[in-house]
C-alpha cells in the first residue's frame, strides 16, 4: 500500500486521506478530527437503502468496517473529487457533467422515508452553536461577529424553523462536492454514502450542493456586492436534474444556513482567518433576502 497523502483537512471536524492500494484502487478515508466534538456514527441500515436505490451514472459507494481511530474507509475510482476539481478550476462544461448526476441521485434518496434517524449532525451543530455561541477553536469568537451582524442570528433562527415546519425525508446529511467522485474515463460518478445520512427536508441536501456555489459565487474579496445562483449552470443543473417539483424558496433559505455551517466549521475546526467578519456580513446580507438566492 503506498504512503496515504492527506489531500485536504476538511472543515467539517473530519480529516481526510487518499491512498493508492497495490491493486490499482483508490481508498478515501474520512476520520474523525481533533477537534470534533460528536462520534461519527453509522446507521448500517440507511446505509444499504441508499446504496439500493438505482441512478444513471451514479455508483454508490459504502464504507468498510471502521478503523481503530473511528474512522471509515471508501472506495473511490480516482483520486480527485469534485470538489478538488472545482477549485483547480476545471471548466464549467466538465464540472456540469460531475454534478448533475447529484441531483438524480439525491432526488431517489429522497423518496424514502427518514424511519428514526435524528437531524443532520450539520442542523445540529449549526443550532446549538446559534443558542449557545461556544463550540471548539475560534467558533465563540465567530459566534461575536455573528451578533455585530445583526439580525444575521435571528434570520438564521428563523431560516432553520423554516426548514423544520416541512415534511423530512431520508437525506444524505451533507451532501457537497467533496462526496462525489468522478469516473477517469467520465463513465460516472461515485457518491459516498457517508455518517451524516439522516432524516432532513430534501431542500436541506440541495441547499448543501448549492450552498457550496452559492460561497463561491460571493467572495467578498471579489464580489461586493450579494450573487445570485439564478442562472448558475453548476447550481441550475443539479436542480434540472433533481426535478420538477423543487422548493427553491427552502433550498435558498438552507444554501444560506449552509455556508453560515462553513464559516463555523472553519473557525471551529482549522482557525481564524482574517476575511470572516467579511463573510459573516455577506452571509447576513443574503440571510436578508433568501428568496433573491434562487430567485425564488
Amino acid at each position: 500500500m503506498a504512503e496515504a497523502e492527506e489531500m485536504r483537512r476538511t472543515e467539517t471536524g473530519y480529516q481526510r486521506t487518499v491512498t493508492s492500494v497495490a491493486d490499482g484502487r483508490v481508498v478515501v478515508r474520512r476520520g474523525p478530527g481533533p477537534l470534533r466534538e460528536d462520534p461519527l456514527a453509522w446507521s448500517p441500515e440507511a446505509g444499504r437503502r441508499v446504496a439500493a436505490r438505482e441512478v444513471a451514472g451514479v455508483r454508490w459507494s459504502l464504507p468498510h468496517a471502521p478503523d481503530p481511530d473511528g474512522g471509515w474507509a471508501y472506495d473511490v475510482p480516482g483520486e480527485a473529487s469534485a470538489a478538488t476539481l472545482l477549485l483547480a478550476g476545471m471548466p464549467v462544461t466538465g464540472m456540469t457533467r460531475m454534478v448533475a448526476p447529484l441531483g438524480a441521485a439525491l432526488r431517489a434518496v429522497h423518496d424514502l422515508a427518514p424511519g428514526d434517524l435524528p437531524a443532520p449532525a450539520g442542523w445540529r451543530r449549526l443550532a446549538r452553536w446559534l443558542e449557545s455561541g461556544r463550540g471548539p477553536g475560534c467558533a465563540g469568537r465567530l459566534h461575536e461577529s455573528v451578533l455585530r451582524a445583526e439580525p444575521l442570528q435571528r434570520r438564521a433562527r428563523q431560516l432553520l424553523g423554516d426548514l423544520a415546519a416541512t415534511e423530512r425525508v431520508l437525506a444524505l446529511g451533507a451532501p457537497g462536492t467533496n462526496t462525489v467522485y468522478p469516473a477517469p474515463d467520465g463513465d460516472h460518478v461515485v457518491v459516498l454514502v457517508t455518517d451524516e445520512v439522516a432524516a432532513a427536508p430534501a431542500a436541506w441536501d440541495l441547499g448543501w450542493v448549492l450552498g457550496e456555489f452559492l460561497e463561491l459565487a460571493n467572495d467578498p474579496g471579489a464580489v461586493t456586492t450579494p450573487r445570485s445562483l439564478v442562472g448558475h449552470p453548476l447550481a441550475e443543473a443539479v436542480l434540472a436534474h433533481y426535478g420538477a417539483d423543487v422548493d427553491r424558496g427552502l433550498v435558498s433559505r438552507a444554501a444560506v444556513l449552509r455556508w453560515l455551517v462553513h464559516l463555523h466549521d472553519f473557525a471551529a475546526y482549522v482557525g481564524w482567518a482574517d476575511d470572516l467578519d467579511a463573510r459573516v456580513h455577506r452571509v447576513a446580507e443574503l440571510a436578508a433576502d433568501p428568496d433573491g438566492v434562487l430567485g425564488a
